[in-house]
């Protein structure tokens, strides 16, 4: 059985803009070929990790759903007409927005030593 392991990481995706859509689906033809030209697989998976996003806004989310959009159903079809294609998602710091009152180590750390078995966090 031939597996193939797709890492894709750090896309830094920003906002989606027609340049920007034009770029990403080169880049996802580019993959797709690559892919291609290994021959033929039994099973994909999928791996997408570290800083999907640029800063983690709800429209860089989009582009990334976007990508994967365009770029799974095509690996799945490349050996048979609808292959299923194992896929993960690991976030990244940039995946997250921190602002002035986003909660600091200090406060995380306080709140685990002072935390009784009846709180939640």
């Amino acid at each position: 059985m031939k597996i193939l392991f797709l890492h894709i990481s750090d896309l830094h995706m920003k906002s989606d803009n027609r340049k920007n859509s034009k770029e990403i689906q080169h880049k996802v033809d580019k993959v797709v070929s690559a892919v291609k030209s290994l021959g033929m697989v039994d099973k994909y998976v999928v791996i997408c990790s570290g800083d999907l996003t640029y800063s983690g806004l709800v429209d860089e989310y989009k582009s990334v759903r976007k990508v994967m959009r365009s770029l799974l159903p095509q690996i799945g079809k490349i050996n048979t007409p609808s292959q299923y294609v194992e896929f993960y998602l690991v976030p990244g710091n940039h995946d997250m927005v921190l602002n002035d009152s986003s909660r600091k180590f200090a406060d995380i750390e306080a709140f685990f030593k002072d935390k009784r078995e009846d709180e939640e966090f």
